[in-house]
């Protein structure tokens, strides 16, 4: 299983290794059902995980005991990688059939060490996740409810890798977006409404869209 699956499909955007890794014979392979979890918040930082296919969650819970989810993780994304020993996270699949590479932490600090184009290519996976919660971050501090779900509808659309006709899958449910926003589920469920009625997305279903008026969606965003 080659790091290099990490592909340009996914925002924020870098280039995939474009040659065969070392890293391909230090993985183990593991698929996960709905709601299991990978790590738990606290927990041992001793392995890296990448994911393949599926998707999850990455949340940590408050003082007051509430769950908040800051980032989803999609197939490519590289997660589990800190500076200290303990996860300040709980990673929890959404999706069942959701599959993972691990990798032995110590194993892969050495190979950075010995191979620099490795290296390389981890920080930049480390600061396209380092501009996730950069965006994030700014998207929280929109006033408006419709600005908060229009930005994450352009981030999913950013990251996915689009179906026919341009749909753009959302495997995390309306009460996990909440969770990412901070808003209600029913002002999720409201907001949602109004772009659908204003004819800037379209549903195929609850859990696929369609951006229809793209301009329309980033002038929501930026209001």
């Amino acid at each position: 299983m080659q790091l290099a699956t990490l592909s340009a499909q996914h925002a924020p955007r870098t280039p995939p290794i474009a040659r065969p890794s070392p890293v391909d014979s230090l993985g183990t392979w593991r698929s996960y059902e709905a709601g299991e979890t990978v790590y738990g918040q606290e927990d041992g930082a001793d392995y890296w995980y990448q994911l393949v296919d599926g998707a999850a969650r990455k949340c940590a819970l408050t003082s007051e005991g509430r769950r908040q989810i800051v980032d989803f993780l999609m197939p490519g994304d590289l997660f589990g990688f800190h500076a200290g020993s303990r996860h300040d996270c709980s990673v929890e699949c959404i999706t069942s059939g959701t599959t993972m590479v691990r990798f032995q932490r110590q194993q892969m600090e050495l190979l950075m060490e010995s191979d620099r184009h490795f290296a390389r290519r981890v920080r930049e996976i480390a600061f396209a996740s380092i501009d996730r919660m950069q965006l994030r971050t700014i998207l929280l501090g929109r006033s408006r409810a419709l600005e908060r779900v229009s930005g994450f509808l352009i981030e999913m659309a950013s990251r996915a890798q689009l179906e026919t006709e341009g749909l753009v899958g959302l495997p995390m449910s309306r009460y996990d977006i909440a969770d990412y926003l901070a808003i209600a589920v029913e002002t999720v469920s409201r907001s949602l409404t109004t772009l659908r009625s204003e004819q800037v997305i379209a549903f195929l279903d609850t859990r696929h869209f369609r951006i229809v008026n793209r301009r329309a969606l980033e002038a929501q965003c930026c209001n």
